[in-house]
């Protein structure tokens, strides 16, 4: 087998019991981080023909690294992405940070981890490659207003767009939340890792980010007619179509569960983007919160709010100045962010209803909302 050629036939066993050692350390991952660790451990190894890592040299690091630089540039079937490229150092340098620290590798040169840093010009290709299409204001309000709702699938998957830019949720997060999870008088989405399925395993209570009303408005409407179904706190909020049919008599049957994948979502930012002529992932909207971030926080404290509530921990300028702010800050923080844009949840209703045209013209209803929307216009906000 030549250099670098790297095949699925082939197996290599001397690296197994160190492996074995790495994967019971490996735990603290989740099973997909895991997996994409140890492929990126087994390529290194198939790189050179099984070598026994304990005889691992700088020049073969810098060897490995260099075959992974020139991949990003080739052309052809061979051709990896820059960001695999990226992954796969970041993940060999974690495996080798941990190697060289066991009873048995302290020989080995502590300054490999080192030799597998890529160059800046080299990152900043990263960075252009990796840069995903995130919609304005705009085009998100669009895909939420533009989505069609005739029937109880279809506002489902209109309120799953929604939920996504309220609370800059993962799609895998959107598909398991409960009924009990969305607080919309709170104005709080609750990401609760016990019963739902939360990225490492961590819960938060994320307060409403400050975006225009109406994705508020849909979710409350969508929760609103979730209860007129008879659904109640453990049932799924987002369950599967075949759960939302009037028909079924909920007294006498058991809780809804939630979705098992993120398909659901998936096909909902689908058919909201394709309605615009655009094409946006789920995640779409949690870089359209980050994006938004950067223009509305005035201070370090703010900054580290706004990350708290996006579950992030690692915003190195606001760690340095405020490492333990509190959740109760973080709710003053959003309570003065909201602003003029924190509705009663009835005006919610009641817009909602508005610009859905089910209010019938001339009944207090209708010029009770209008009042709304005029007023709402004249302060510059969108709904």
């Amino acid at each position: 087998m030549n250099e670098g050629d790297l095949t699925d036939e082939v197996c290599y066993f001397i690296n197994d019991r160190i492996l074995h050692d790495w994967l019971q350390y490996a735990g603290r991952w989740s099973s997909k981080t895991v997996s994409a660790k140890l492929a990126a451990i087994r390529r290194f190894e198939a790189f050179f023909d099984g070598k026994d890592f304990a005889k691992i040299s700088k020049s073969d690091v810098a060897r490995f690294r260099e075959s992974l630089k020139s991949s990003a540039e080739t052309f052809g079937e061979d051709r990896l992405s820059v960001s695999t490229v990226r992954h796969l150092v970041s993940h060999l340098k974690s495996f080798f940070d941990w190697l060289i620290e066991q009873p048995d590798f302290r020989t080995l040169d502590r300054t490999l981890p080192s030799y597998f840093a890529l160059p800046k010009k080299f990152d900043a290709t990263v960075l252009a490659e990796d840069a995903k299409p995130v919609p304005t204001e705009e085009e998100a309000i669009m895909m939420v207003e533009r989505m069609p709702i005739e029937t109880v699938k279809q506002r489902r998957d209109r309120a799953m767009v929604a939920i996504a830019f309220l609370a800059a949720l993962r799609a895998d997060t959107i598909t398991s939340l409960q009924f009990r999870h969305f607080e919309g008088e709170a104005r709080v989405v609750v990401q609760d890792a016990r019963r739902s399925r939360t990225k490492n395993g961590k819960s938060l209570r994320i307060k409403f980010f400050p975006v225009p009303p109406l994705f508020a408005q849909v979710v409350v409407a969508w929760k609103e007619e979730l209860l007129g179904l008879g659904f109640a706190a453990d049932d799924a909020l987002f369950p599967d179509e075949r759960n939302l049919s009037s028909d079924i008599d909920r007294s006498q049957s058991r809780s809804v569960l939630a979705m098992s994948s993120t398909h659901a979502v998936a096909r909902a930012f689908q058919a909201a983007s394709s309605g615009i002529g655009k094409s946006f992932s789920p995640h779409s909207a949690k870089h359209f919160i980050g994006q938004l971030g950067w223009k509305v926080c005035k201070s370090p404290e703010e900054s580290k709010a706004w990350s708290v509530n996006m579950g992030h921990e690692n915003e190195d300028v606001t760690q340095r100045y405020y490492k333990n702010i509190t959740g109760d800050r973080v709710a003053e923080i959003f309570e003065a962010f909201d602003g003029e844009r924190n509705e009663p949840i009835e005006h919610m209703k009641l817009l909602l209803q508005y610009h859905e045209h089910k209010l019938d013209r001339g009944t207090p209803e209708f010029e009770r909302a209008q009042k709304l929307a005029i007023e709402r216009q004249s302060r510059g906000q969108t709904t």
